[in-house]
């Protein structure tokens, strides 16, 4: 399961807003799955799935390509598409 986060709660914020944009509507924007599904179709918790939706907890690199395939996400950037430069910084620094 995911731990605190200790870099840039920003990014994770991010990353975990794109996992609930992904998750609640398509196109036609209708709801695509629950977060019980889904927790249930990676093998989390949906109270970890509430986390990660809010940058509570980092999602591991393992669960984020997981989610996208159960959501039928069709590129991984999906979920870090637009991350300025200074927030993978500061991650990598251990800000």
């Amino acid at each position: 399961m995911g731990a605190r986060p200790k870099g840039n709660l920003e990014l994770y914020k991010y990353i975990g807003s794109q996992i609930k944009r992904a998750r609640v509507a398509n196109k036609e924007g209708h709801r695509i799955m629950s977060q019980s599904k889904l927790a249930n179709a990676i093998g989390v918790t949906f109270q970890q799935i509430q986390k990660y939706e809010k940058g509570t907890n980092k999602v591991s690199i393992e669960n984020l390509l997981a989610i996208g395939i159960k959501l039928k996400v069709e590129d991984i950037n999906y979920f870090l598409p637009h991350i300025p430069n200074e927030m993978i910084t500061n991650v990598l620094e251990g800000e």
